[in-house]
């Protein structure tokens, strides 16, 4: 390593940001997780509601029941057919959106675990940093030393 000043300050800096941006995108991650996976329950809980409204319609039939009477409890099942596929499609989409968020999350937390790899990484960096520099420190108070001892007066007979 040279003998300029490690940039310790700007990587622990950059550091930092890194792992506060990749912080936040873990919390941001999750949040939208856990939205889309209340949304897909809200989904399927209106889906089933849709289900049960079809069967109990399906078992309201009068006995003798006119022919309009029956035109009209057809279409309204056909009705609640096609609302119960509407929100099986939905139900479907928030499923996808869940699992895309899953993927955003485990990207995220990809993302913490190498910032925090890299600062492992920068600490032993520094700790090598600093022990060369102790290690060439020493290395010059010793030559200093000696070039003092080499430079003494001369020896004097009695």
């Amino acid at each position: 390593m040279s003998g300029d000043a490690f940039p310790l300050a700007a990587l622990e800096a950059l550091r930092r940001r890194e792992e506060d941006a990749a912080g936040a995108a873990v919390a941001a991650a999750r949040r939208e997780l856990d939205a889309a996976q209340a949304e897909r329950a809200r989904r399927a809980a209106a889906l089933q509601a849709a289900r049960g409204e079809a069967a109990a319609r399906g078992r309201e039939l009068p006995a003798r029941a006119s022919a309009a009477a029956l035109a009209a409890t057809v279409r309204h099942a056909a009705r609640l057919r096609d609302e119960a596929e509407a929100l099986a499609a939905a139900l479907r989409g928030a499923e996808v959106e869940v699992a895309a968020r899953g993927e955003a999350l485990d990207g995220a937390l990809a993302a913490l675990r190498a910032a925090s790899r890299a600062r492992e990484v920068l600490g032993r960096r520094r700790a090598e940093w600093e022990s060369e520099r102790r290690h060439r420190a020493d290395r010059a108070a010793e030559a200093e030393q000696d070039d003092r001892g080499r430079a003494g007066p001369p020896d004097r007979e009695p």
